[in-house]
């Protein structure tokens, strides 16, 4: 068995609750509750921005210029196709980029956050990918 087969079985059960999470479910049928989403908006946003800022910080460690350039642009495309996209939600639910902004991170989102970005300035690039592609 290949190892990437080992390990989709292995997480299979992580993999199957998380689609059966009632956030996810009422999401795809439609029925998930405005406030909800908006806090999930507002969230996603303040992660995002720490999610760029891995990309990039991970982008300086790299050995090579095309794992270089893959990392940037990951970094890139979170800020400007992501981020507009998360932007264009909020717009459409009565949010401004200004009220994105003065969000305060729920203390699951930061503790997430904060891991990430401190393995993104202490460890090395491949503690940065074990730690981003969980």
């Amino acid at each position: 068995m290949a190892f990437s087969d080992r390990l989709l079985d292995a997480g299979s059960d992580i993999w199957d609750a998380q689609k059966e999470h009632p956030f996810v479910v009422e999401l795809a049928d439609g029925s998930l509750d405005e406030a909800a989403f908006r806090h999930w908006v507002k969230q996603d946003y303040r992660y995002l921005l720490d999610y760029a800022r891995v990309f990039a910080l991970a982008g300086t460690k790299a050995d090579d210029e095309e794992t270089t350039r893959r990392l940037i642009g990951t970094a890139h495309a979170t800020l400007a196709d992501e981020m507009e996209l998360h932007r264009s939600f909020a717009a459409d639910y009565g949010l401004s980029p200004a009220d994105l902004e003065a969000v305060e991170k729920a203390p699951t989102c930061a503790a997430y956050t904060d891991f990430l970005v401190r393995t993104a300035h202490e460890g090395s690039i491949a503690e940065v990918a074990a730690a981003v592609y969980p």
